[in-house]
């Protein structure tokens, strides 16, 4: 199922108008409508607004079927990683439990052995992009500098490179 359908499951199971859905995310009830008629594709992080402001998670707006079972799992502890990155990364004073911590393992150790499949993820490729930009924006300049140094040198390998 497309995003567009699920925004307007998941909307009206809420028991939202697409006014009150785009009052709580900042936006027009015409846009909520163009993102439910598919007119916008939204981003990785427009999703994730979407499910905060419908009380629901990430994962019942995304069309994740395309991935395998086992990649499947790890997802949760990918996006829980990023989300602990977002936040180290805004200064908000986070911790992770000792389950969060074997998940984020677990995730980790799953995504080395599925490497081709997430390369070939457009989705994915579009939420790493936007963390490292969020970082990336972050750093002072000295900062900026050492980034852009160390994927210059990770660049010089042909092998980190796309075909």
């Amino acid at each position: 199922m497309d995003f567009g359908k699920l925004l307007k499951k998941a909307r009206l199971s809420a028991g939202l108008t697409q006014k009150e859905l785009g009052d709580k995310m900042g936006i027009s009830a015409s846009m909520v409508g163009q993102y439910e008629t598919g007119q916008r594709n939204p981003k990785p992080e427009t999703i994730v607004r979407f499910a905060n402001a419908l009380g629901t998670d990430f994962f019942s707006l995304g069309d994740i079927s395309y991935i395998s079972p086992s990649l499947n799992k790890s997802l949760p502890a990918l996006f829980k990683l990023m989300q602990f990155l977002d936040d180290k990364v805004n200064g908000v004073d986070v911790s992770l439990s000792e389950e969060d911590r074997a998940q984020i393992i677990e995730g980790v150790e799953l995504l080395k052995k599925s490497e081709t499949e997430f390369e070939n993820s457009e989705f994915l490729n579009d939420c790493l992009k936007k963390s490292y930009y969020s970082y990336f924006d972050h750093l002072n300049f000295r900062g900026k500098r050492l980034a852009f140094e160390a994927v210059h040198n990770i660049y010089q390998d042909p092998k980190n490179r796309e075909n």
